[in-house]
């Protein structure tokens, strides 16, 4: 029992030293994945300075080879269109899916189109035969996608990635899983017990305790914190290095952005996509901005990507007296299904002296 009681309080240390929640750890991104390559993959492979401007593909399939969830995508095969039904007996024939992807100015986003290339089955160009693919099993030499610039007329393979290319192991993930697998083994008959050493819910109250004293701030504050002076004349710096900026928002706020999005999510049920995926980018900016006004510097490090969200004018359609003209207009923009043209909305509204829960509320309630 003493051995079993140590090693959950080293898992202890590590969650307050990561400053993130067993459940993050245990459930990180690529046990979640539905397809081999996701937008995240995209972006950290092709975000460098390497890849210009242009479309790039990626060999792409779901890990279960249930193909529904895009068949409402568009396919073509030599630059035609195909209708869905035709599409089952291309992948019989031994074709690939390549996914496209845009890169603009460092944004980067998925164009829901997929082209058709011939011999690049996955079970094809690694010799295997899987029904279902799970990434953690397969050898350090399996193919998991190959990177191609989509150019006029031509499609140019630039990378094949194998699994040691594409996965970097998440060691601090792997030993929260480790651990959970020897519990689950050690406690078949005492479930109790097993629930305890599974539940590590009071590290969030612990580490509250814990950094009282130091200078964090709570993202709800950012909320209801109006920004409006600063959006009108934003300053922008470089202060701060690579490795500082990208680990500010933790520094902060004591967390990944990604888990305090996720909250504020949840707390604000939002429930329009386009809305989640615009207050994604602005959150980041504002918890940024954020930063800088309570440590006094007022200007503001931002990337490029944050930086062209900003938009340098206002938006005259909402410079009208008329609340049914305005939400006309808003609703137009959300039929749109552009995130970014939400992006820029929020931004207006900003402008307006209005804060992120009005925002939010308002635009999800349309």
């Amino acid at each position: 029992m003493d051995d079993i009681l140590l090693e959950r309080h080293i898992i202890e240390k590590l969650l307050i030293k990561e400053n993130k929640s067993f459940n993050e750890l245990l459930n990180n991104s690529d046990s979640l994945k539905e397809h081999m390559v996701d937008i995240n993959d995209v972006n950290d492979i092709i975000y460098s300075d390497e890849f210009d401007n242009g479309t790039y593909g990626f060999l792409n399939y779901p890990l279960n080879f249930n193909y529904d969830t895009m068949k409402n995508n568009k396919y073509k095969i030599n630059n035609k269109k195909i209708k869905n039904d035709q599409y089952d007996e291309l992948l019989g024939q031994n074709y690939g899916l390549l996914d496209l992807f845009l890169k603009q100015d460092n944004v980067i986003r998925s164009l829901n189109v997929y082209h058709f290339i011939k011999d690049n089955n996955i079970n094809l160009i690694n010799k295997t035969n899987y029904n279902k693919i799970d990434i953690d099993e397969l050898d350090d030499n399996f193919i998991i996608t190959k990177i191609y610039k989509i150019e006029t007329n031509k499609i140019k393979l630039l990378y094949e990635m194998t699994k040691k290319d594409f996965i970097v192991e998440d060691k601090i993930s792997k030993q929260i899983k480790d651990y959970t697998v020897k519990m689950n083994s050690l406690c078949l008959d005492n479930k109790k017990l097993l629930d305890y050493l599974l539940n590590f819910d009071n590290i969030d109250r612990l580490r509250e305790i814990i950094s009282l004293n130091e200078n964090l701030y709570n993202v709800e504050d950012i909320m209801t914190y109006k920004f409006s002076k600063i959006i009108n004349s934003i300053k922008i710096s470089n202060r701060y290095e690579k490795d500082i900026y990208n680990n500010i928002i933790n520094k902060y706020y004591g967390s990944e952005y990604q888990s305090l999005y996720d909250k504020l999510i949840a707390k604000y049920n939002i429930k329009k996509n386009i809305v989640k995926n615009a207050l994604k980018i602005v959150l980041e900016t504002l918890m940024r901005i954020y930063v800088d006004e309570k440590t006094n510097h007022n200007t503001y490090c931002l990337n490029k990507i944050l930086l062209s969200s900003i938009p340098q004018t206002n938006n005259v359609n909402l410079d009208t007296s008329s609340k049914i003209l305005i939400n006309r207009y808003c609703k137009k923009i959300l039929l749109n299904d552009k995130y970014l043209e939400i992006v820029d909305l929020m931004y207006q509204f900003l402008k307006k002296d209005h804060d992120m829960i009005y925002i939010i509320s308002y635009l999800d309630g349309l």
